[in-house]
């Protein structure tokens, strides 16, 4: 993962470029593969550096991982992600078992989803999530955690998803870990 300095990226940090802004979080224009996400100065949700590197060697499908991080000095200011054709009017694609799949990845890995930080993203194939700004990262290797934030992220994202109208099943067994 490549750090990029904030000054490096602020052409592009301006109201013309902006595509999303929730969260705490903007997202900008910013090249034709890549879009950057810059916190909001006040902004808490925050994931730790230790988190971005983790997640950088995660192999996910549907949930989105940073590409490189932005950085002022030593604090860390935003991220890339890949840039996706989004169109609102795309319908819902979701593949309940890649998304299992990466919700059970990103647990056994150490990391807690926000579902208060997810931003839906549609496409013409598939659905992503964005939710890189609202993960919580741990790098405890303890079993039991790693099976608790499974169950909390799945009980999570099932209330997320039903609070959105969204329907997926993501009730049925967790399938074995990508990478731990």
């Amino acid at each position: 993962m490549e750090r990029i300095k904030l000054t490096d990226v602020s052409d592009y940090i301006n109201s013309k470029n902006i595509i999303n802004e929730s969260n705490g979080i903007k997202t900008y224009i910013y090249q034709d593969n890549k879009v950057l996400k810059i916190y909001d100065e006040d902004s808490i949700t925050r994931i730790t550096s230790d988190g971005l590197l983790k997640l950088d060697t995660l192999s996910l499908e549907v949930f989105l991982k940073p590409i490189d991080m932005i950085v002022d000095g030593l604090k860390i200011v935003g991220y890339t992600e890949k840039s996706l054709d989004r169109k609102e009017n795309y319908p819902l694609l979701i593949d309940d078992d890649k998304l299992l799949a990466d919700i059970s990845t990103l647990s056994l890995n150490g990391f807690r989803i926000d579902t208060n930080s997810i931003e839906c993203i549609k496409t013409e194939n598939c659905t992503y999530f964005s939710a890189t700004s609202g993960l919580n990262y741990s790098n405890a290797d303890r079993t039991l955690l790693k099976l608790k934030l499974t169950r909390d992220n799945l009980t999570s994202m099932t209330k997320y998803f039903e609070d959105t109208g969204i329907t997926v099943d993501i009730n049925k067994e967790t399938p074995k870990e990508k990478t731990l």
